[in-house]
């Protein structure tokens, strides 16, 4: 009833988005649940909501697809970033669909077509209609990497009731961590069903890490030299970029050779990025205009407006700076650099990774910052002091490498509810 009553007072605004803006057009029949024709056979839904949450359930999918072979496994993400990512990734749309809009009707039609003999959810992903249709259907749901947050936690306690008889067709839980076991338990979730698995994301790190000999072709095809210094922004946000211009624009007083290379978190505002970075009088270049004859020492920053660059990014990096921690809160993936032993530094914003964060800064694995003054004389300091430098990203790898075996975990969890 509040989800009509929400479409209803919000429509003006949604028939305007639909005009205007491409990610709410695209996609739009499969989030009705009209999903056209489907190749026959068995199938398991894995959904994932965007780009993160489909990375790191990629080794995941993998192995269902060994675990599963008579099965075809069928991916569902909610945003338009999410849903191109799969599709390059897996290269076949037909496995990649949009995940439906909560309503009854939708939903149904959408399970109904698919007829998944098991739903995977990332990350505790909990839509009522939904979840309350697939245990209409006898259809078993298993939540992993699943994690519940202090605020999550505080407003699902205001419904328990509600969350408990919305969550009965999860059958088994695969949390990240303690915390949200204890949390889970606490909102009237038996015990027997939750099970701390690990975080999907240091598995998803290390599968999609480049191997060395891609690390060496990546270093050859952007002309990078052993004398030039790399500072990586991944995944900024609005007014993270201003900080690291101003940040770069002080190093250049007492450091020579230094590029900054900015990953904005949404690649279209590379461009305006670009005006920004000129406004400064420095020289930048947007990634799709970089041709073979480019020299990265012929620029001060690289604008990233790719998908797909991350990775060989920190490749390159000096020192990486992990977005949406400093203005916007959340933060982003702060493992993907780990994994290739880079030193990174965070803001003190790091709510979507904050038990992945706490176990990392214990462990003197990673810097956190509390503002962009710290920011500055970090990055200063490990620029300066190569040997310290080198020690975090060390100490970073092998923790994370250590951590690994996640998906093998959740596989088996799995197997307890679904045999196939």
């Amino acid at each position: 009833m509040l989800l009509y009553l929400y479409f209803v007072v919000t429509l003006p605004f949604y028939i305007i988005k639909l005009v205007t803006t491409e990610k709410y057009r695209v996609g739009l029949k499969q989030r009705l649940g009209f999903l056209g024709k489907l190749t026959a056979g068995k199938k398991i839904l894995v959904h994932t909501v965007s780009v993160g949450e489909f990375l790191g359930a990629l080794p995941l999918i993998d192995a269902l697809e060994r675990q599963y072979p008579a099965y075809k496994i069928i991916v569902s993400t909610t945003t338009l970033t999410g849903n191109r990512i799969a599709k390059m990734k897996l290269g076949n749309s037909s496995r990649v669909f949009f995940f439906p809009l909560d309503f009854r009707w939708a939903v149904k039609r959408f399970l109904e077509k698919l007829d998944p003999a098991m739903i995977v959810l990332m990350e505790t992903e909990i839509w009522p209609n939904f979840l309350d249709i697939a245990n209409g259907r006898n259809i078993p749901v298993v939540m992993v990497n699943g994690r519940v947050s202090e605020r999550s936690f505080k407003n699902y306690m205001k419904v328990k009731g509600f969350f408990n008889y919305g969550c009965r067709a999860v059958k088994l839980w695969g949390v990240q961590f303690e915390d949200d076991k204890r949390r889970l338990a606490e909102l009237g979730i038996a015990e027997k069903n939750i099970f701390v698995s690990g975080s999907l994301k240091i598995d998803s790190a290390v599968h999609n890490a480049p191997d060395e000999e891609d690390v060496e072709r990546i270093k050859r095809d952007w002309g990078w030299g052993e004398d030039i210094t790399v500072i990586a922004g991944g995944s900024t946000h609005p007014g993270e970029e201003k900080i690291l211009l101003d940040i770069y624009r002080n190093l250049t007083d007492n450091f020579k050779n230094v590029l900054l290379i900015l990953v904005p978190r949404h690649p279209e505002r590379a461009v305006r990025l670009k005006r920004t970075v000129e406004r400064y009088k420095l020289k930048g270049i947007l990634r799709s205009e970089w041709q073979k004859s480019s020299k990265l020492a012929d620029y001060n920053v690289i604008l990233v407006d790719t998908m797909g660059d991350l990775a060989a990014i920190y490749t390159m990096a000096t020192v990486v700076f992990i977005g949406k921690s400093l203005r916007k809160g959340g933060g982003q993936n702060i493992l993907e650099p780990l994994v290739l032993g880079k030193p990174a530094v965070c803001g003190p914003l790091m709510g979507n990774f904050r038990d992945i964060t706490k176990w990392l800064v214990k462990n003197k694995a990673i810097v956190q910052v509390e503002d962009e003054r710290g920011l500055e004389r970090i990055i200063t300091k490990l620029i300066r002091n190569k040997k310290e430098a080198s020690d975090i990203g060390s100490r970073a790898r092998e923790l994370v490498f250590k951590a690994t075996g996640v998906v093998e975990r959740n596989i088996v969890l799995m197997s307890r509810v679904f045999k196939g």
